[in-house]
């Protein structure tokens, strides 16, 4: 609201119109005179008025069915209303006045103090609810903004979570690009081989095409196909997700899949593997992508921990099982050195990391506890110190 507050005046009599104003004279308002009821509806159309006196005997509609008439108007419901009246008096028409939606009720003659100091009070509830109105649209707006604000920086969470998720995933790639290049030279050596000795026999008449058929083809099938798979696994693994597909994995296919591109750099490493995998295991709300990042960010882990342990015979074993009533677990355990009590706190802590300089970007733990979050699961850790740890995972049944 803007400029002086305005006080509706009804009565049919310009004199009586006159006289109420003079009596309000001092107060800082604007006036809206109205000869009667039709009238006074017609100026509320108009103006936004804080407060109406109302003269009760008019002629055609009087004063209580001008009040009930304005009160069903949305923009006037609840707009104050004092009836002035020379002619009703008594309780009769009191109870009547506020029965048709008065606050009040004056008789004539007036009592020029008693109508100035209700009229004051009426002012100022009405300059408290416009105060409180604007307070209101205010603290509106700064949630809206603040809502907004918000949003978009989940969005750009979400981003960036995404964002050091792909990165962690290509630093564990970019980790294992040896082994992997150690899985692909052994079949391609395999098929050079063959390859090699079916131009020998041929140039020698040897050649057999029973042992061609047999045996080698065959053999080139299933080397082609191991190499098809590790493929298949890395450009699976290098894919982005956003991370919110409602998918399920099967938790067996996973750790095999991680197997396919890192079980042979382990044993090159002198880690054997055992694996306990449960059968008929139901599958787990989380999509294989990030499941077998999950994995391969603790093995990667394991291995460390086991290689700086400066043990011999180290082991990995991975097992799965069901928890009831409807979970699964994924225990991974190493024999290493175990984590450092001063650590345990902070290891999936996003930049903790217990390697060396330059060994690790610390944020391969934390990742896995996010992503295991977000499907509605937990990462749990038991750890000895100078004996090993295990990781386990704990997934809802999808």
């Amino acid at each position: 609201m803007t400029g002086k507050p305005k006080i509706l005046i009804v009565d049919d009599k310009v004199e009586n119109l006159i006289a109420l104003e003079k009596v309000l004279k001092d107060l800082d308002v604007e006036f809206v005179r109205a000869n009667s009821g039709n009238e006074a509806l017609t100026m509320l159309l108009k103006h936004e008025v804080a407060l109406a006196l109302v003269d009760v005997q008019m002629p055609e509609m009087d004063g209580f069915e001008t009040v009930e008439l304005m009160h069903q108007d949305e923009k006037s419901k609840d707009m104050p209303v004092i009836f002035v009246s020379a002619v009703f008096s008594g309780d009769f028409y009191k109870i009547k006045g506020v029965e048709a939606g008065a606050m009040d009720f004056i008789e004539k003659p007036i009592v020029p103090e008693v109508l100035v100091g209700k009229v004051r009070l009426f002012l100022k509830l009405y300059q408290n609810k416009i105060t409180l109105q604007a307070a209101h649209d205010t603290l509106e707006e700064m949630v809206r903004t603040r809502t907004a604000e918000l949003e978009e920086a989940h969005r750009d969470l979400q981003e960036a979570t995404v964002g050091m998720v792909q990165g962690e995933k290509l630093a564990a790639l970019g980790e294992m690009s040896a082994g992997v290049a150690h899985e692909l030279n052994q079949p391609l050596n395999v098929i050079k081989m063959i390859a090699q000795e079916i131009i020998i026999d041929k140039k020698r008449d040897r050649f057999s095409q029973e042992e061609l058929f047999d045996d080698h083809l065959p053999t080139l099938i299933k080397q082609v196909d191991r190499m098809a798979a590790i493929i298949t696994h890395m450009r699976l693994y290098s894919r982005q997700t956003a991370g919110n597909e409602d998918q399920s994995v099967d938790l067996t296919e996973a750790v095999q899949g991680v197997l396919t591109l890192v079980g042979h750099q382990l044993l090159v490493h002198n880690i054997k593997i055992v694996k306990d995998l449960a059968p008929d295991l139901p599958n787990v709300r989380l999509d294989q992508v990030r499941m077998e990042q999950v994995i391969m960010n603790i093995i990667t882990n394991a291995r460390h921990a086991m290689e700086t342990s400066g043990k011999e015979g180290m082991l990995l074993e991975i097992k799965s099982y069901p928890l009831p009533p409807n979970e699964v677990a994924l225990d991974i355990r190493d024999n290493g050195g175990g984590v450092p009590e001063e650590a345990r706190a902070k290891i999936f802590e996003p930049f903790f990391t217990t390697k060396e300089a330059g060994k690790g970007t610390g944020l391969g733990l934390s990742v896995c506890q996010k992503i295991v979050e977000e499907a509605g699961g937990r990462v749990e850790l038991e750890t000895v110190e100078g004996e090993g740890s295990t990781f386990r995972v704990v997934l809802p049944v999808a």
